[in-house]
């Protein structure tokens, strides 16, 4: 299969994956500055901007205390029925955008009703403004977060296709894919999407760097998505210090022919030191591309053949993940590496069901099977730390 990378980008990353803390490019900014409209919609922009956005850097809204959540929906509801209140609001593409900004944030506090409304509202909006972008890439963002996760992505991946791929907007849609098929459990969801100021160092290690990529295909109808975090792990080593020779003051670097050679104490020392840091890669593969072969037979014509060994695992049991770690020697004779992959399917049916999700999925999407490969690749003496890390990534699921 070719594949072609469309974006990939790098951003500091905290915790086991992270994406800009914008949580949509069509934010109440955006609305209020980009829009041609000259509607003065200027109170309800500045609540959202002081009081309801601010506070959305956590989304979803797991960790948001329950007695903040009910005071930002009556935030939220009361802006909505402003905006109602304002005379002929359909001829107007500033008030449906934000009527479908203000629908998206209530869905996301859990109220269901919200998303049916705002797709009644965003097709009426089409109606009046068939030439917007805006408002099928929001209609994209409403069918996700709502659960018909199938029928987001393929608006969203028109759009791009059809030339609306700013950085900006290819990001809410890989923020969106991500959430829509990740499970939001509020007591493990270990794949925070949130931004490093507001750092909460409560894993293994925290990633140097993060980069998240959409793959297009010609074999498939859909593309596929990589969320990939790199982390630095400091090896595990017992020193072996037999002592130092005396050595006269060190000589300037452009002396270095009149440099005596560290003796073999000093070259083995320096060696123990010197080597102390080793990297590891995760990366979370998504196909929404409905795949028949089985988890096994997947795995098997990516990697057969290339591993000296392999460990078969039993994690992620109630998915019936395949679980491998395979290994491989070092062409120097040193030691090796390890790579791990975890495989296992979910249909959309099943992620419907994920809490804070209360959507209903298309008929004819509901028996699509959506497939996740979790892979961990790094050195073997990081191995205890990397596979501590790939649980803390299991355990989201």
């Amino acid at each position: 299969m070719h594949c072609s990378p469309l974006r990939s980008y790098p951003l500091v990353a905290l915790m086991v994956f992270i994406l800009p803390t914008s949580l949509f490019a069509i934010r109440a900014d955006y609305i209020s500055s980009k829009i041609p409209d000259s509607t003065d919609i200027a109170p309800i922009v500045r609540t959202l901007k002081n009081d309801i956005e601010p506070r959305m850097a956590d989304f979803p809204l797991i960790t948001v205390r329950q007695s903040d959540r009910d005071s930002m929906t009556r935030l939220l509801r009361a802006a909505y029925i402003r905006l109602n209140a304002i005379k002929n609001p359909d001829a107007s593409l500033k008030i449906l955008l934000l009527k479908g900004l203000l629908l998206l944030y209530l869905g996301g506090m859990g109220n269901p009703v919200a998303f049916n409304q705002a797709i009644k509202t965003l097709a009426t909006a089409s109606q009046h403004f068939p030439q917007s972008r805006e408002i099928p890439w929001m209609r994209g963002m409403h069918s996700l977060c709502s659960g018909n996760i199938v029928e987001g992505i393929r608006v969203f991946d028109s759009l791009r296709v059809a030339g609306f791929d700013e950085n900006e907007f290819l990001s809410d849609y890989a923020h969106a894919v991500f959430y829509a098929v990740i499970p939001r459990k509020s007591d493990t969801f270990a794949l925070r999407l949130i931004d490093p100021s507001h750092g909460r160092r409560g894993d293994t290690a925290s990633p140097a760097s993060f980069t998240w990529t959409i793959i297009e295909s010609k074999r498939a109808a859909l593309p596929f998505y990589d969320y990939e975090a790199t982390f630095a792990f400091r090896k595990q080593f017992c020193l072996e210090f037999s002592g130092l020779l005396p050595r006269p003051p060190g000589a300037a670097l452009l002396n270095y022919h009149s440099i005596e050679p560290p003796s073999a104490i000093s070259a083995r020392l320096i060696r123990q030191l010197s080597d102390r840091v080793d990297s590891a890669r995760c990366a979370i593969h998504i196909d929404a591309n409905d795949v028949r072969i089985s988890p096994y037979e997947y795995l098997l014509k990516r990697i057969g053949g290339i591993y000296d060994s392999i460990e078969v695992k039993t994690d992620l049991p109630a998915y019936h993940a395949i679980s491998l770690r395979c290994y491989s020697r070092d062409f120097w004779g040193r030691e090796g590496s390890c790579t791990a992959y975890v495989v296992f399917d979910r249909s959309v049916a099943d992620l419907s069901k994920i809490p804070f999700v209360k959507g209903i999925p298309r008929l004819q999407d509901v028996e699509r099977k959506i497939r996740f490969t979790i892979t961990m690749r790094c050195g073997i003496d990081v191995w205890d730390q990397a596979e501590a890390k790939l649980q803390s990534v299991i355990r989201a699921f």
